[in-house]
């Protein structure tokens, strides 16, 4: 190719890629804050405002529909006509909360654009957390939050420990899941140091930016399981009919019996309380005659759990 041709091919894509940039539409559609509003986003706020800036153009219209699906393309409205470079349209348009819009833009470049976005004004709310009130916990943070724009990185553990004077530590939930409609369960896996003091809080943001932030509460590492000891019957006992059964622990905790795997109505097997919040407990049990398995479960306060069994024999 000759340098002559070269010369003119190129003066050619210069005058075409200029030519682009002067019918390529530059418009903004800004949120509240004044950040850009992009697809599928999900905005806070009340407004909205579509901005265009640097454009010379016969026309400029916008169509805000409520919904999901486009509306009809000829119920337009005006921003502007005889659109000169040397001067910034803006319109503030009104929107309400948790819905969707599609805004719709026709230029005289004839460009057009559609945008799709949420407005989401309300913030998550906390429907439970573990622990609540208790004074142990055993690793096991869990957290409700009511919220369908809910990421496991957006809702975080805040901890700190006594050893460290009360440092902050900041910790994403481990697992997210929908348990009923908006409803989140998010579970934190904690690994503390047994016996020390902690002080915790959550906060949840959803993906608007809305945040929640829980009171901060104390609580006690406890990731040692109790341990049970069978004071009476011992194991293949014989024993009457109505024998006394007698457990003790080696810390508070509640103690529970369950006698030939007996299971309640969702198929698990039955416990029947002995005891609360002690370290001895005793309980008269009648019994058939043969042998009977008798299951003994204890949990304390952090839900540290211990199990045991023992068989005995019933003869008249």
């Amino acid at each position: 190719m000759k340098q002559k041709e070269v010369i003119i091919l190129l003066s050619s894509l210069f005058f075409l890629i200029f030519f682009l940039s002067l019918v390529k539409a530059n418009w903004m559609i800004l949120d509240s804050n004044r950040n850009e509003i992009e697809d599928r986003d999900i905005i806070t706020g009340n407004k909205i405002e579509i901005a265009l800036t640097e454009e010379e153009t016969p026309y400029f219209l916008y169509q805000l529909i409520k919904g999901e699906e486009s509306g009809d393309s000829s119920v337009m409205s005006k921003l502007c006509v005889s659109c000169k470079s040397n001067k910034d349209y803006y319109k503030t348009i009104s929107v309400s909360n948790n819905k969707n819009y599609i805004l719709k833009i026709v230029n005289g470049n004839d460009e057009e654009n559609e945008t799709t976005f949420e407005v989401d004004n309300k913030k998550p709310q906390i429907k439970q957390l573990t622990p609540g009130n208790i004074k142990y916990i055993n690793g096991e943070f869990k957290i409700r939050v009511i919220e369908k724009n809910l990421d496991s990185d957006s809702v975080l553990l805040f901890t700190k420990k006594n050893s460290d004077n009360w440092e902050m530590n900041t910790m994403s939930c481990t697992e997210i899941n929908e348990i009923e409609t908006d409803m989140q369960e998010c579970s934190f896996d904690f690994n503390g140091n047994e016996g020390e003091k902690y002080k915790f809080y959550y906060k949840a943001t959803d993906s608007a930016g809305n945040s929640i932030k829980t009171n901060e509460k104390e609580t006690l590492f406890d990731n040692e399981d109790p341990e049970i000891d069978i004071i009476s019957p011992i194991e293949l006992e014989e024993v009457s009919k109505s024998f006394p059964l007698s457990i003790a622990t080696n810390e508070k905790t509640s103690i529970y019996y369950n006698v030939d795997n007996i299971e309640n109505n969702n198929g698990e097997l039955k416990y029947n309380k002995i005891c609360q919040k002690c370290t001895f407990g005793t309980k008269r049990i009648n019994s058939g005659l043969g042998t009977h398995i008798i299951k003994i479960k204890a949990i304390d306060d952090a839900g540290n759990v211990d199990e045991k069994e023992i068989s005995v024999h019933v003869d008249d």
